[in-house]
């Protein structure tokens, strides 16, 4: 729990994220986090570039927090 709330601390409300990975990895922590915090999830059911690339396209880039570190 206390990895999520630093995770939690780390993302802002008018953030947007992207997640493509499994939700019982560590994109589930991101998504729980984001969710805490208001933030905008596109979840896709798998990785597929070429759907990445549409999505940052129409909808903009997800955020800085998809860049840290």
């Amino acid at each position: 729990m206390q990895y999520a709330q630093i995770l939690e601390a780390e993302i802002a409300q008018d953030e947007r994220l992207l997640l493509m990975t499994p939700l019982a990895h560590a994109a589930g922590l991101f998504a729980q986090s984001a969710l805490v915090r208001g933030a905008t999830i596109v979840i896709e059911p798998g990785f597929d570039a070429a759907r990445a690339l549409d999505l940052l396209r129409d909808r903009g880039s997800p955020g800085p927090s998809s860049c840290r570190r």
